[in-house]
């Protein structure tokens, strides 16, 4: 969500809106992202999503980009 200042200072709200595909790989991350929080171990939940430990750390990498911090 993007503010906007205008020109009697009320904020307007712009909304970017993605599109299906972007929001479900954001979705996915997200429960990644809980999911190892939860556990606390990259590889377990590599193991639970039969997928490798790579691919988890790059999922929440790619979150860590999208919200500009570390998580």
């Amino acid at each position: 969500m993007i503010l906007l200042p205008e020109k009697d200072n009320r904020p307007n709200f712009v909304i970017t809106i993605a599109s299906t595909g972007e929001m479900m790989d954001l979705i996915a991350a997200l429960q990644t992202f809980i999911r190892v929080a939860d556990i606390g171990s990259l590889s377990a939940v590599a193991r639970e999503t039969n997928s490798s430990p790579s691919a988890v750390t790059r999922e929440i990498a790619q979150l860590e980009d999208r919200f500009g911090t570390r998580l």
